[in-house]
């Protein structure tokens, strides 16, 4: 009885309506049933999608522009960064929620995404554009 509970509960989450609160993952990354007893069913995901990406600041010959993303929460522990531009990885397990990047001078634009971690899970990515000025 209580997988089945269990299953329905994770079916009725997984078709939940795009959030309209903030802080309310649209889909939940790594669900997973941590609890089950008779009255209740305790489910826990990954920590929230980075996101909002924007130059904090910029060489004056171009050369090197720091991105900065709105933090991840995640109520079980600390959360640390991947960061990658154009699908390459960059830097990982960094826990400021900005970095530099360098050796950009030839590019106009770029892709950054970044993805949370915290313990065991892991965010959905959150990516950008950035564009130099």
């Amino acid at each position: 009885m209580r997988q089945t509970v269990a299953a329905l509960v994770v079916l009725w989450v997984l078709a939940l309506p795009a959030a309209a609160a903030e802080g309310v993952p649209v889909e939940p990354v790594n669900l997973q049933v941590v609890g089950v007893t008779e009255d209740s069913v305790t489910v826990v995901w990954g920590p929230s999608q980075p996101g909002q990406f924007q130059v904090l600041s910029q060489d004056r010959n171009g050369s090197g522009v720091t991105v900065g993303w709105t933090a991840s929460e995640d109520p079980r522990g600390p959360v640390v960064y991947d960061v990658r531009r154009d699908n390459l990885l960059v830097t990982a397990g960094i826990s400021q929620t900005q970095w530099r990047f360098t050796g950009i001078r030839k590019v106009s634009s770029f892709r950054v995404c970044v993805t949370a971690h915290s313990g065991e899970f892991v965010s959905a990515p959150g990516c950008g554009t950035i564009s130099r000025q």
